[in-house]
């Protein structure tokens, strides 16, 4: 099974995910703390890392310092630093739930996948109504080829939170992996009436009419995505397909070379097209045949 690389991933680095100090703890750290969340709060990242940086030298015991900073680290890019305040957290207050979940989010950007299921457990052990662990858990479960759980996942997201776009895209996608093309095409119509200027789950659900037959519906998808991501190598290569499929070999091949111009490795690639799930055997093979028609030389550099 491989990994839908444009999957979505639920509540990473939210401002929300910020804590703050009830009254009681305010008195220990109140200058350095709340200057911190002021300056996160403002997008001021490298001044929130000094803020809470200083929090926890005045206070080695106090978890959401350790919490915050972790988050701004994360966000800096330092993700290795990042793991380390959060399990700083996590060895002062072990029953954070956010804390457990972000830190969970950050193993599997890492690739520490094992490390990572543990601590989505964990996560839900404590929250179980909690749906961006139940989303993120079944990210993981995905990336480790477990697709059945990936859905069961999903769709615990879905019901804890019927409008949650990343549950409904995701498990969407999930479906139409599974065979589910009803099922799939449900979910990514839901999606796009959350969110429809988005335009992975036009993209998405362009596949699964494609495979349902339904090529004018998929081109009308299709479409409907490259003008809110005119630059998206993905959406060009699928349109050539659909074109290819209708009969129109000028414009496929147009809309063929236009990927090419976006992401020539991506497109030229079968390897890294099936990274995205939706890119399955038939349609990587109809991609062939437009390939073929344009000749080898428009995939080389």
């Amino acid at each position: 099974m491989k990994r839908a690389a444009r999957l979505v991933l639920a509540g990473l680095l939210a401002a929300c995910n910020l804590i703050g100090h009830d009254n009681s703890q305010q008195a220990a750290t109140p200058s350095h703390y709340n200057r911190g969340l002021l300056y996160a709060q403002q997008g001021q990242t490298d001044d929130a890392i000094s803020e809470f940086s200083a929090a926890v030298r005045d206070n080695p015991r106090d978890a959401q310092a350790y919490h915050n900073l972790a988050l701004m680290l994360e966000k800096s890019g330092n993700l290795n630093g990042a793991i380390t305040e959060f399990q700083g957290a996590l060895a002062i207050n072990p029953d954070s739930e956010p804390t457990h979940l972000l830190l969970a989010d950050a193993y599997a950007r890492r690739g520490d996948l094992d490390l990572a299921a543990a601590q989505y457990q964990a996560a839900l052990r404590l929250g179980p109504n909690d749906p961006r662990a139940h989303n993120n858990y079944g990210l993981l479960l995905r990336r480790r080829g477990d697709l059945t759980g990936a859905i069961k996942q999903y769709q615990s997201a879905r019901s804890l939170s019927p409008d949650d776009f990343a549950a409904r895209v995701n498990l969407g996608i999930a479906l139409y992996e599974a065979g589910d093309l009803s099922g799939a095409a449900r979910e990514l119509n839901y999606a796009i009436s959350l969110h429809a200027n988005n335009p992975l789950p036009r993209d998405v659900l362009g596949f699964v009419l494609f495979e349902m037959n339904h090529v004018d519906d998929a081109l009308l998808q299709w479409q409907t995505a490259a003008n809110l991501d005119p630059g998206s190598a993905d959406i060009a290569a699928a349109m050539a397909i659909g074109l290819w499929r209708k009969g129109n070999k000028p414009d496929s091949l147009t809309s063929y070379r236009q990927a090419i111009s976006l992401n020539r490795a991506y497109v030229c690639s079968d390897k890294a097209l099936q990274t995205e799930g939706y890119w399955n055997a038939a349609a990587v093979d109809v991609l062939h045949d437009v390939r073929e028609f344009a000749g080898a030389a428009v995939c080389r550099s």
